[in-house]
């Protein structure tokens, strides 16, 4: 009688025999979420009381889906992490639960905001226990920005409210008075009084821009933690991977215009067949002209930048319509290619026409391979006694970070190791 090798009857008992424990976990977990939601409940029908009729907190609605969204853009680090339950989220938990009761003596001493934020402050405090407890230190990094957040749902207590409208009233009732008094009306500041001929205006809590600060703060914190992540991390990169070659990409869409971008994530990939590569990512959430021209044609040139065309590259690096011809735009010579129908720049040293191998996604740009079909080379730039093309006459320009460009002038030559030569 065959019998499947994955069916063994130690393998088959072991692993129903882990079933009870699994349901065991299923179950402990279950009840335990179960038991803190009937505990919380109070607390969240406090909170959206106050965010419905109080309009300094009427964002509170948002923050929780906010949070939501922050955790969901960062599921592919959460999707990679290892889960490693730790036995310290059982003090975070009880930690939180000893906030709670502490916020209950609030309550009971007349401070129902104080309350209520000592209550919030614990739900959130329980949130990371249950993670850490449950999913483990790894799971809990990258989701206590989220969980930090949500401290924006919760209405301040009246004495932090006061410490931070009083300044805001003084400041809204001095502004007031000198503006109106430079526009020759008569008025006189006492407090947060305004006295004039007939009138007395008093600057009052919703007077001091509170509702419109608090509101503008969580939104700046939420996009903030969304765009400028993303843009010190392409800081870092550009400054770090330095100088970076220039690809002068020329490419030709279907009405037959042409096109001219400069893209610095280029570099060579193999000599067999010969291959390049450069990246394009998106500009303003959209495909860059070149990248739809190469998608459409299957075709491109890329022509190398040397110091007498770094101020017309530079130039074919703006913002244009699809329409305009960046050969015209910078007065450069298009000529024909010999194997593709992109056109190539004239004035460049070297040109490489390529076909397009593949485009690759990464992350939010797209690798675009090219097998180089054919070369032009400037005849000066061309040894044929090395073979080698003479880097002092072919002066390439390197990309560094921001507006900041090298001239490669300066340059020395080293021997690789070998057993009679050490340097």
């Amino acid at each position: 009688m065959n019998r499947s090798k994955n069916a063994s009857p130690n393998e088959s008992g072991n692993y129903f025999g882990a079933m009870p424990k699994l349901m065991k976990l299923f179950w402990f977990c279950s009840t335990l979420l179960l038991l803190l939601g009937l505990f919380y409940l109070p607390v969240l029908r406090d909170l959206v009381y106050v965010w419905w009729s109080d309009p300094n907190y009427s964002h509170g609605f948002l923050v929780p889906f906010i949070t939501g969204f922050l955790l969901w853009n960062r599921k592919t680090t959460l999707g990679t992490v290892t889960l490693k339950p730790s036995a310290w989220g059982s003090l975070v938990l009880a930690l939180g639960l000893m906030l709670c009761f502490v916020g209950e003596a609030a309550a009971m001493a007349g401070g129902e905001r104080a309350s209520l934020f000592i209550k919030g402050l614990s739900l959130i405090l329980v949130l990371a226990g249950l993670i850490l407890l449950l999913l483990g230190p790894d799971f809990l990094k990258p989701s206590v920005f989220p969980l930090t957040y949500l401290v924006f749902m919760l209405p301040l207590p009246e004495t932090l409210l006061t410490l931070v409208t009083m300044p805001l009233q003084d400041y809204t009732t001095r502004v007031t008075t000198s503006s109106l008094q430079l526009l020759s009306v008569p008025a006189l500041r006492e407090g947060n009084l305004i006295h004039l001929s007939s009138v007395t205006l008093g600057i009052v809590e919703a007077c001091s821009g509170i509702r419109s600060l608090m509101t503008l703060l969580a939104g700046a914190i939420a996009l903030s933690s969304l765009t400028l992540t993303k843009w010190w991390q392409r800081l870092i990169l550009i400054s770090s991977v330095v100088p970076r070659p220039i690809a002068w990409v020329s490419s030709l869409d279907a009405a037959g215009v042409p096109n001219l971008a400069p893209f610095s994530y280029f570099m060579a990939i193999t000599d067999s067949p010969p291959t390049i590569a450069f990246s394009c990512s998106p500009r303003a959430g959209s495909k860059k002209d070149t990248l739809r021209n190469v998608e459409g044609a299957g075709e491109f040139v890329v022509n190398i930048v040397d110091d007498d065309r770094a101020e017309q590259m530079n130039l074919t690096s703006g913002d244009y319509t699809p329409e305009i011809d960046e050969f015209a735009l910078t007065k450069l010579t298009a000529v024909p290619s010999v194997k593709v129908k992109p056109p190539r720049v004239a004035e460049a040293p070297i040109n490489m026409e390529c076909t397009l191998v593949r485009i690759l996604p990464v992350g939010k740009a797209n690798l675009v391979l090219g097998e180089v079909v054919q070369w032009h080379v400037r005849n000066d730039v061309y040894d044929p006694a090395s073979g080698r093309f003479d880097m002092h006459k072919l002066k390439p320009v390197g990309r560094l970070t921001g507006n900041l460009y090298s001239h490669i002038h300066q340059i020395f030559e080293m021997k690789r190791p070998n057993p009679d030569y050490r340097g």
